[in-house]
């Protein structure tokens, strides 16, 4: 797992514009972002 601050809203931008065409609205101050990265070890498969 890795934490990133998301210093310069990056992620949130990128997602804002992909689902609404549009900047987010501003963070309230003093709120502080982060990315979460996860990667897998392993993976289980489920087939019916």
């Amino acid at each position: 797992m890795t934490l990133l601050e998301d210093r310069d809203h990056a992620l949130q931008r990128k997602i804002s514009h992909k689902y609404l065409g549009e900047d987010p609205p501003p963070d309230p101050e003093g709120t502080v972002r982060v990315v979460v990265r996860l990667t897998p070890h392993a993976t289980n498969t489920f087939s019916a």
